[in-house]
């Protein structure tokens, strides 16, 4: 019920680098029993610098040092930018192959049509996936855990913005990223 009174404790990273997934084995095995919601603030592909916010947690009792070091733990960073879990980074890398080709030096608009195409196909197959859910369920354990998802936006976004920032002049490029999106938007029910 509502008229209990919550204690929020915000814990903070130890490190920098990208987020790479949330552990949830870890909220299987820690003694929860105070917690109530645990919202993790950052997503996964995030990068986030030492010291920074990284999950809050609201339980009626005030958390011990030890649990909030288990929690803090359910936050796996990488280092080095990795795509397993990552369709951001996949899309990154056709993104920064049509700018090669882009670019006044290479000029080759070819791979740069390609990349967008293929970039179609990747945004076509994710719109049809369902994005999960912020609010994730663990098995015989009674929290809200909130873990924020990549909206489809946040892909087109990163997709098309700067390939269309730098093809403003080509006509034929900024052409085919029309025709893509369009028919992104056919696709995307």
């Amino acid at each position: 019920s509502m008229s209990k009174m919550l204690v929020d404790t915000n814990i903070k990273s130890e490190s920098g680098g990208f987020v790479l997934t949330v552990d949830l084995s870890v909220f299987k095995h820690s003694v929860l029993d105070d917690v109530e919601v645990i919202e993790v603030l950052p997503r996964v592909g995030e990068f986030i610098l030492s010291g920074q916010e990284i999950i809050q947690v609201s339980s009626t009792k005030k958390l011990s040092e030890d649990l909030q070091n288990d929690i803090r733990g359910s936050i796996v960073l990488e280092t080095e930018r990795s795509s397993i879990n990552d369709p951001l980074q996949a899309i990154r890398q056709l993104v920064d192959v049509a700018l090669k080709g882009l670019s006044p030096g290479v000029n080759d608009v070819t791979t740069a049509i390609y990349c967008i195409r293929f970039l179609g196909d990747a945004l076509s197959d994710l719109s049809n996936r369902t994005i999960p859910s912020d609010v994730v369920e663990i098995d015989n354990v009674d929290i809200d855990l909130i873990i924020p998802q990549p909206q489809f936006k946040h892909f087109v976004n990163k997709a098309f913005l700067e390939i269309i920032l730098v093809a403003r002049e080509n006509v034929r490029v900024f052409n085919e990223v029309i025709k893509v999106l369009k028919h992104i938007a056919t696709e995307t029910k």
